[in-house]
């Protein structure tokens, strides 16, 4: 009778560990106000643009007109409602070369 419970609690454990746990893994930044951080890979290549978060608040991402650092547009898709993290590091962002259209890369809480 030990032998089986010993066997199915071992695999129990082997199960649990391969498990991802998000707990803790999150990236945050305690935003000041008016405080807008570039991303990775934020500054266009023509450094006229960029890309950068706030989370003072409420969080957002916006596109930013350089080297003036002001906000241009809300990124509309990624706001409290769609991510988990609020640090700019959770955020890469990619350029086209003439820096005519960019690609945010981001984690997206999972809606059932």
């Amino acid at each position: 009778m030990r032998q089986p419970l010993l066997a199915i609690s071992a695999a129990l454990v082997l199960t649990c560990v391969g498990l991802p746990v998000r707990a803790g893994a999150t990236s945050v930044y305690d935003y000041k106000p008016k405080e807008y951080v570039i991303v990775d890979g934020g500054l266009a290549p023509n450094k006229r643009f960029a890309i950068a978060a706030n989370g003072y608040g409420s969080f957002h991402v916006y596109l930013m007109a350089e080297p003036a650092h002001k906000p241009i547009a809300t990124l509309a898709s990624i706001d409290n409602d769609a991510i988990l993290d609020t640090g700019p590091s959770a955020y890469h962002a990619v350029w086209s070369p003439d820096s005519r259209h960019v690609a945010v890369h981001f984690a997206a809480t999972a809606t059932c």
